[in-house]
């Protein structure tokens, strides 16, 4: 039976959602009717609106009816809600019914995305069922609806373009002056008052009933698959020593008299190569973000000259069907390590240069040795195997070694679907994502 809590909130029971996670993770779905979960085992139906953070500085946050959020613990919400949902650390365990989510970090005035999570995921486990050993609770962690980590190739940061937005749509942020302020703005176009169907997604979180019953079977046997879903999908961080050890033992072989900085983002390229952490893709649909929108504010309304208004946003490189090409910019790094970059004059294209030679270096090594680990499912294997990387700059190369944007067109099926939306339009060549990008595209057999 559905309780109604709010317009944006309501207490379910497993029956009454059955069927619409079994559309989005039918082995979750069939772990739980083995339960027959009985009706006190509630569940909540929470609806979120494009950029609302479902987790903010490490802060569980549920959204009001009139827009935006507040803290699970505040006077905005009953007792019952706060008793049967504030039983995490942080986020009470929860499952995503359609479009995306991602974690992501805040930290030292840079955006990391960590996670983008697709319909059917499952999240908050960790900390849910071993929170003694758990690092999910901090102030680091930020969960939005849809993707955080997000902005259009050219600028938008012309004032009177800008004023439009502010007029037509409500927008109260300025002008943004980078590409990860741009979500800003996004997100206030997103949720306007002349939006009549907002993008939204909906997302399940289970209340602590269901994690109180430690001693019958059958409940041992669903804690068990949890534990399960858990530990398959974190076999990249666990195996993460042998990958960076591999890794540093491969350039020790190489010689190289090597840039730390670029020493860690050539590690972290064989990471995005190995579909274990996001980069950045030119977004395909409405499933991270309210793309059609959001395209057609900045093309009618801001008036955007001369360049399609391409949307690039973090996902996951992916080698099947259907393929995603993704990319890694050195103006926009996404790297966990923060090495200092020792080199005080130059430019991009001389880094993006040496990072070329880095990962040549580094894939003749790993073709020559023995990585002496099962090659299916190590990290650097599959990085090696289904993954080949181009190297591009906005700037012409002297050297002929560095591609252009314009060599995207052979690459990323993506990015020519969403150019052929906007005819007469191009590809916004001079921007600052192209200043040092890295093409991370599916191998082609011959």
């Amino acid at each position: 039976m559905t309780v109604k809590i709010s317009n944006r909130i309501e207490e379910v029971t497993w029956l009454d959602i059955r069927k619409d996670v079994a559309s989005v993770n039918p082995e979750f779905c069939l772990a739980v009717d083995e339960l027959d979960p009985p009706e006190e085992f509630s569940i909540f139906k929470v609806k979120y609106r494009y950029g609302e953070q479902l987790l903010q500085d490490g802060i569980f946050h549920l959204p009001l009816d009139e827009g935006g959020t507040a803290p699970l613990m505040s006077e905005e919400f009953s007792d019952d809600l706060k008793k049967k949902l504030g039983y995490a650390p942080s986020v009470p365990m929860g499952l995503a019914l359609d479009r995306s989510l991602e974690l992501f970090v805040n930290i030292s005035n840079r955006i990391i995305p960590y996670v983008v999570m697709g319909k059917g995921a499952i999240f908050a486990l960790t900390a849910v069922l071993e929170p003694e050993y758990s690092y999910d609770k901090g102030t680091y962690w930020n969960m939005s609806a849809g993707v955080r980590s997000t902005f259009l190739l050219p600028k938008i940061s012309n004032l009177g373009s800008h004023k439009r937005l502010v007029r037509e749509l409500g927008v109260k942020s300025r002008p943004p002056k980078t590409l990860m302020e741009q979500w800003q703005v996004f997100k206030q176009i997103a949720n306007s008052s002349e939006v009549k169907r907002p993008w939204e997604v909906n997302v399940l979180f289970f209340s602590g009933k269901w994690f109180e019953q430690d001693k019958d079977p059958k409940w041992i046997k669903f804690r068990y698959f949890l534990l399960r879903w858990v530990w398959r999908r974190s076999t990249y961080f666990r195996n993460l020593f042998m990958h960076e050890m591999t890794l540093s033992n491969i350039q020790s072989h190489c010689n190289l008299m090597i840039n730390p900085n670029l020493a860690d983002t050539a590690n972290h390229l064989f990471s995005v190569g190995s579909s274990s952490i996001p980069g950045f893709c030119v977004a395909a649909d409405e499933n991270l973000l309210p793309k059609k929108l959001i395209q057609s504010v900045y093309s009618d309304v801001y008036q955007l000259k001369n360049y399609a208004p391409t949307i690039i946003a973090a996902n996951y490189f992916s080698y099947r069907m259907p393929r995603r090409v993704v990319y890694y910019s050195l103006p926009q790094p996404t790297l966990i390590d923060f090495s200092p970059n020792p080199r005080k004059l130059g430019s991009k294209i001389e880094d993006l240069r040496d990072l070329q030679y880095i990962m040549k270096s580094m894939l003749r090594q790993i073709n020559k040795i023995e990585l002496k680990v099962d090659s299916e499912i190590f990290s650097v294997s599959r990085a090696v195997d289904l993954a080949d990387y181009h190297y591009l700059h906005h700037e012409a190369d002297v050297s002929s070694e560095i591609g252009g944007p314009m060599d995207l067109l052979a690459i990323d099926k993506d990015l020519v679907k969403d150019l052929q939306r906007f005819p007469g339009r191009e590809l916004c060549q001079t921007s600052k994502f192209f200043s040092g990008l890295v093409c991370v595209a599916p191998r082609v057999k011959a």
